[in-house]
């Protein structure tokens, strides 16, 4: 599923793909998977309601556009004070703009999507944890390993040989 939710992710943003996923355990009878059913359209229609209120909040236009580049092409993320001077924003405006459409911070996302990245490379390739660590956008191998451990609770050899 990692696999498949990087592609999506690279490939759409938000508005044009929206994955629900019920589960169910148990024999299966039709009103057990009708009452699944129903889960997965009600959190279906939560989440295009609030989509859709996204929508309306100010500067909602610029920074998805930001969004989506990010997600894009993670290792040249722009540093938050250089979005800020393109949109011509103070920093403390621009960080609630973000939360409050993304319900998530822009450095948060920033590292969310380095990590995706992270794993998706370290499944599908043979590079070396410093070279998935340059290919993200980072620096440091031990910042790089640092940030991937905290958001994935695996060291990134650890998420290698578990999940390759």
């Amino acid at each position: 599923s990692f696999r498949l939710y990087h592609a999506v992710e690279r490939e759409y943003d938000e508005q044009e793909v929206l994955v629900i996923r019920s589960s169910y355990t148990g024999k299966a009878k039709d009103s057990a998977v009708d009452k699944a059913i129903a889960q997965a359209e009600n959190v279906a229609d939560k989440t295009r309601l609030s989509l859709l209120k996204q929508q309306t909040f100010p500067h909602y236009q610029a920074l998805r556009k930001i969004r989506i580049q990010m997600h894009k092409d993670p290792k040249h993320a722009l540093p938050a004070e250089q979005i800020c001077k393109k949109l011509c924003m103070s920093i403390g405006y621009f960080r609630s703009s973000y939360k409050q459409c993304f319900s998530v911070s822009y450095v948060q996302d920033v590292i969310e999507v380095r990590t995706l990245l992270a794993g998706y490379l370290l499944c599908t390739t043979s590079m070396s944890v410093y070279a998935v660590a340059i290919e993200c956008g980072y620096s440091d191998e031990k910042y790089f390993s640092r940030q991937f451990r905290q958001c994935t609770g695996y060291s990134p050899r650890m998420y290698r040989t578990m999940f390759s």
